[in-house]
């Protein structure tokens, strides 16, 4: 739910030649969105570089799940509060089939968070806690759409380093101003491309 901040909402579709090809490319992309460490790949190299993790900290070689963490490695200087880098939760997963439609959907909820080990509960984020980041894969008939939804966007600038806080702002206007529109938009086309 949008609540304070700046929200967006981004999506890119591919029409398939068929169904059959449509479900392929649905199934690809899920995989692609439940694996992070790809996103850097498909979104190209100007994009920050993602990694799943479990709670500790350690890498982890399978699709995502609920409460595994993703580090993200934004260019340039991290937040000393997430050891070098920006940190989100996988907060709820979702799958629905509705046959009557034709329609088959995939949703991953992410929000951000502190970094693991951080015992203040501060967010290290560029982003305030209660942000998130919402990503579906959709089909419905030859139809796939990829899409983004960022909720109450606010930089996070309360943190207790004021490198920290100018660091946020400055990532936080550039995200606000539609540089990350930019990453969403080509992570989005990856997910659907051959």
């Amino acid at each position: 739910m949008q609540v304070q901040g700046k929200f967006n909402d981004l999506e890119e579709t591919y029409t398939a030649a068929d169904v059959a090809d449509a479900i392929i490319v649905f199934e690809r992309a899920v995989q692609r969105l439940k694996h992070p460490a790809c996103w850097h790949t498909i979104a190209g190299v100007l994009s920050a570089a993602f990694l799943l993790v479990d709670h500790t900290g350690h890498e982890l070689h399978r699709p995502g799940s609920e409460d595994d963490l993703i580090r993200i490695d934004v260019p340039g200087p991290g937040p000393a509060t997430g050891d070098g880098y920006d940190w989100v939760r996988i907060t709820r997963m979702e799958e629905k089939t509705d046959k009557q439609t034709d329609q088959k959907r995939f949703a991953m909820r992410l929000e951000s968070c502190p970094a693991p080990g951080n015992r203040t509960g501060e967010s290290a984020h560029f982003f305030k806690t209660g942000a998130s980041s919402t990503f579906m894969i959709e089909r419905t008939g030859k139809t796939v759409t990829a899409s983004y939804h960022g909720r109450n966007e606010v930089s996070n600038t309360d943190t207790g380093s004021v490198v920290d806080n100018l660091r946020n702002a400055v990532i936080g206007i550039a995200a606000l101003a539609g540089v990350s529109e930019l990453q969403w938009k080509a992570l989005l086309k990856g997910f659907l491309q051959e």
